[in-house]
């Protein structure tokens, strides 16, 4: 898990930001995909990048329900998430269609565990 220090000087640096700009990429280069995930080094720190590109047809609440038991899982295993973001932008046509999430992994040894747990959480809230 990343100190105090460091994660308060790269949330200095924007991560809402750079989880709009990933959002937004998600949707324009990776839009077929229709979810995924990477990591990427920021400052110090080791991000896992978690992309959607597929909300539920059934509506909204599908992935309200999905992002509320993702992030429960996160606070039960104390992994933070850095930042979310959604494109395009409220207001916008499609608002909200893409969303990325920007999470610590700070222990490298869990993305594997994480992203299984996300999965499975889309497929048992979508079936």
């Amino acid at each position: 898990m990343l100190s105090p220090w460091k994660l308060a000087k790269i949330e200095g640096q924007g991560l809402h930001d750079l989880a709009t700009a990933l959002a937004s990429y998600a949707q324009e280069h990776n839009f077929e995909s229709h979810q995924g995930c990477y990591t990427i080094g920021y400052g110090e720190a080791e991000i896992l990048v978690i992309y959607d590109n597929a909300p539920d047809n059934r509506g909204p609440q599908y992935r309200v329900e999905e992002l509320g038991l993702f992030r429960a899982h996160l606070a039960d295993q104390r992994i933070r998430e850095l930042a979310f973001a959604s494109y395009p932008a409220a207001g916008e046509e499609n608002a909200g269609y893409s969303y990325a999430m920007l999470i610590d992994m700070s222990d490298p040894d869990e993305i594997k565990t994480l992203i299984d747990t996300f999965h499975k959480i889309k497929v048992a809230v979508g079936s």
